[in-house]
């Protein structure tokens, strides 16, 4: 059986037009929160989750004046350290450090990201869809961040730090001028991820860069054989609200 995933979307477009869903499984991710899905018979599955948003703009003093004063501190401790910012989008390469930088560390924590081969296809298919930043120190890399772009919002993707980038706020330092090269190419918004209960300082780095927490609206599972018996009926379900 097939399966279609729609992440991400707004408002009721997918109620006004669930004949047009694909055929066999479609897991619907909602942008927002909301029960309004199991008007068409869907199904949830998992739970909402946070994720944080962070805001963008061509004023680089609006952007540093939305953090707080403990990341500000860290930002200008990093750009006292002559580290060197290079910009670009992401090499293709399947041996790049911080790809393998990344699947060591999520070995070495224990955590699943995304394999390694979806992100180069990225790279590979959207070359100008990437944003890559990395700072050395002379002519060693000592922190990384790369950035998915998508319409007109950034995902944070990948991040690595040696142990002399995080002594310098190296990740300070890139994601300062990531903001500023975002929102002068007229991007809205950073989706840093999802807020995790067990990551409390990663937590604190993205909320006190000026991000919002921000709900999602979990995730629900269609099919149509199943949701002829669970629909509800578009005008009652109006009026029962």
């Amino acid at each position: 059986m097939p399966v279609t995933m729609i992440p991400r979307f707004t408002g009721d477009t997918v109620c006004e037009q669930v004949d047009a869903l694909p055929k066999g499984l479609v897991l619907l991710s909602p942008d927002q929160p909301g029960n309004w899905l199991r008007d068409i018979g869907a199904i949830r599955v998992a739970r909402p989750v946070q994720v944080a948003d962070l805001p963008l703009s061509r004023d680089p003093d609006t952007m540093r004046r939305a953090m707080h004063q403990k990341w500000r501190n860290r930002l200008r401790h990093a750009e006292r350290q002559g580290l060197r910012v290079t910009t670009s989008a992401m090499s293709p390469d399947p041996n790049h450090w911080l790809l393998t930088a990344d699947v060591i560390q999520a070995q070495a924590r224990k955590y699943r990201g995304w394999p390694t081969a979806l992100t180069l296809a990225w790279t590979q298919v959207a070359p100008g869809q990437t944003l890559y930043l990395e700072a050395r120190d002379r002519k060693e890399p000592v922190a990384a961040l790369l950035f998915l772009l998508h319409g007109t919002s950034a995902t944070y993707h990948i991040g690595h730090t040696t142990d002399r980038g995080r002594a310098s706020s190296a990740h300070n330092l890139l994601m300062w001028h990531a903001m500023q090269k975002l929102g002068r190419s007229g991007y809205q918004s950073i989706d840093l991820g999802r807020l995790h209960a067990d990551t409390p300082g990663l937590n604190r780095f993205k909320l006190e860069s000026g991000a919002v927490a921000r709900e999602l609206g979990g995730t629900w599972l269609y099919w149509r054989p199943m949701s002829r018996l669970l629909a509800r009926p578009r005008k009652a379900s109006l009026q029962s609200a």
